[in-house]
């Protein structure tokens, strides 16, 4: 099985290294399939993408601005052993987009630069993803302590990277975070 991919950079650079298609990139890795979409990419990409690939553990949507929630509840739909999840700047994406990937199996998401994900989407990963190890949530500017603390207390060895970029987190979160 696929090696557990600690952050995106890490992954960015597997993704690089196993290039295969033009517009969609797809690997195999470890037997496992890794898709990496092209900026341009939309909801009707996913989806047919997502439906035709099977056992996914890595979607990397970096960039896709024009993915919505429909497009990310495809791939929660089709694949629920997803582990990894990067959308960041998918800025179309919201809570529901959230909900819908927040299923035991996640281990890892990218929501930085998802203006649109408040602290309901990050309350559903906390609940929902026992395993969940690194959360991203950097320029997400409607999550507050009360998603941070969800997830520390859900949480306590939890990976929140890059926590210095959250606009709308004050000391209270840190500390709880700390505490736990």
């Amino acid at each position: 099985a696929i090696g557990h991919v600690s952050s995106f950079l890490q992954f960015k650079v597997v993704a690089r290294l196993l290039k295969v298609s033009k517009s969609t990139q797809e690997a195999v890795y470890a037997g496992e399939t890794v898709l990496v979409f092209p900026k341009e990419a939309t909801d009707a990409a996913v989806i047919a993408m997502v439906r035709k690939f099977h056992n996914l553990k890595l979607v990397n949507l970096c960039g896709c601005f024009k993915v919505t929630d429909a497009g990310v509840q495809a791939l929660a739909k089709h694949h629920p052993s997803l582990e990894s999840v990067n959308l960041w700047c998918c800025y179309e994406v919201t809570d529901v987009g959230v909900q819908a990937l927040a299923y035991p199996g996640l281990k890892s998401v990218n929501l930085a630069c998802c203006y649109k994900v408040t602290d309901a989407g990050v309350q559903a990963l906390a609940e929902n993803c026992p395993g969940l190890e690194s959360v991203n949530l950097a320029y997400c500017p409607e999550v507050t302590d009360a998603g941070v603390q969800a997830l520390a207390k859900h949480h306590p060895s939890l990976e929140l990277v890059n926590p210095a970029s959250y606009f709308e987190v004050t000391d209270a979160g840190v500390i709880k975070l700390q505490r736990v």
